[in-house]
């Protein structure tokens, strides 16, 4: 019977150490706009991503070659009217129906140069994960970002 608790407590022991150790193989930084993480397994992921919504945040996973974590926070100005992203904390976007509408040969990393005034908003996120137009120098940017 000796043995068998030994093993139980043996078997306690080195699953406790397991999860606090997980907690150090969490590598988060602060960033520009929240905080990012190189997460390696799910139940820390979890947390964290609990923790930024518990802060305001949008929890992401970018990349499938390296995958990160980030917490995003919004920016104080999203949705602000703008013709260049110089005017935003984020990025100063166009409406996509417009953009597709009226510039249908545009391809993903090209630009093309506006009709009339350029107008936009600005970003909520500094992430975008999706298919998106940029302003800047009179100028519409097709973009995309892939998150999980």
């Amino acid at each position: 019977m000796d043995k068998i608790k030994k093993t139980i407590i043996g078997i306690v022991i080195v699953v406790i150490t397991a999860m606090v150790g997980a907690f150090f193989l969490c590598a988060c930084a602060k960033t520009e706009t929240g905080w990012k993480c190189a997460v390696l397994i799910k139940p820390v992921a979890r947390f964290y991503d609990q923790k930024c919504a518990n802060q305001g945040g949008r929890w992401l996973l970018v990349g499938h070659f390296n995958p990160t974590y980030y917490c995003d926070f919004p920016f104080t100005d999203a949705d602000k009217e703008c013709s260049n992203s110089s005017q935003c904390k984020g990025d100063c976007f166009t409406d996509n129906k417009y953009v597709e509408l009226n510039y249908p040969n545009l391809g993903t990393g090209q630009s093309v140069n506006c009709i009339g005034p350029c107008l936009g908003k600005c970003s909520k996120y500094h992430l975008e994960c999706e298919h998106w137009f940029e302003i800047n120098d009179n100028k519409i940017f097709d973009q995309t970002m892939f998150c999980d």
